[in-house]
């Protein structure tokens, strides 16, 4: 990937983190966690220059998010501006964190961190693989595979392409429920839907193994949801945060993702109980939102 096509985000004058051009119309791939799922972003390219895009689409399950810059890609020679390149090997391929649609991840001993998230994984030849997603500790992170990202890059296209031609007012907002929803499956059925706004994960006996091993003793024995990141502007930021673990809501055991979607989709407000570094809290009243 030439270095050109990286770029940074930042969001209301704070540095969020990184994503990359995907096309020559100026279409961003970053990560749900890193933009929220609307409002505007400023996409700084490595030459120096900034402009202004929009988030055209998010797909909360995967933790993928679609920007549309508003630019065209002109390629050229770049400042050469000081950027971070971190290195690693592939640990592990197909590493199952127990999400709902059984989307598997890349594990890597590269250090992905904040700044890096959202950013592309790539091979000695400057291909893109994955998307950096989220680190369980020192050099264990995850990316999402290049296959995940490219279905979901073309989901959001042709669903934005659709709003636009049926409205006379072209928007730049998350266009289709099925890419803002928590809730991966498909709503073609037209029937009003609820969210959180939450990036999360099973907690699998493998990933609490590989959490406990790095200083979170208290992932050992849990059973749950990891909350892996938070949406800006979202109802679930009114209480939760990332690395609480859902264990229960409304009084009702949680092991899975899928029990957590479903559950939202239902109901207008729940109780979420949660273990937050160890100690178990009940948060009341946290109102899910129409979508």
């Amino acid at each position: 990937m030439s270095k050109d096509r990286q770029v940074f985000l930042s969001l209301q004058s704070r540095s969020t983190g990184s994503g990359f051009i995907v096309d020559h119309l100026g279409h961003v791939v970053t990560n749900a966690h890193v933009v929220g799922y609307r409002g505007d972003v400023m996409v700084h390219l490595c030459d120096g220059r900034s402009f202004p895009g929009k988030v055209l689409a998010v797909d909360v399950s995967s933790d993928l998010a679609l920007i549309r810059g508003q630019f065209v890609l002109a390629l050229g020679s770049p400042l050469m501006l000081a950027n971070s390149v971190t290195v690693g090997v592939v640990s592990a391929v197909d590493r199952d964190l127990g999400h709902s649609e059984g989307l598997k991840y890349i594990q890597t001993d590269a250090i992905i961190t904040f700044g890096n998230s959202g950013g592309p994984l790539v091979n000695l030849y400057g291909e893109v693989i994955g998307v950096n997603a989220m680190v369980a500790g020192t050099g264990v992170g995850f990316a999402i595979p290049v296959d995940q990202v490219r279905k979901f890059i073309q989901l959001a296209l042709k669903a934005s392409s659709n709003t636009r031609s049926s409205s006379p007012v072209s928007s730049a907002s998350p266009t289709d429920p099925y890419i803002l929803a928590d809730n991966p499956t498909n709503s073609e059925s037209g029937t009003q839907r609820r969210y959180l706004g939450l990036v999360m994960r099973t907690l699998t006996p493998e990933l609490a193994f590989e959490l406990a091993s790095r200083g979170g003793q208290h992932f050992v024995e849990l059973n749950g949801v990891l909350i892996h990141a938070v949406l800006r502007n979202s109802p679930a930021q009114k209480g939760l945060r990332a690395g609480d673990v859902i264990v229960a809501i409304d009084g009702l055991p949680i092991t899975n993702a899928q029990q957590v979607y479903t559950a939202t989709e239902s109901r207008e407000q729940l109780t979420i109980t949660i273990v937050r570094q160890g100690k178990r809290i009940t948060i009341d009243h946290i109102q899910t939102e129409k979508i």
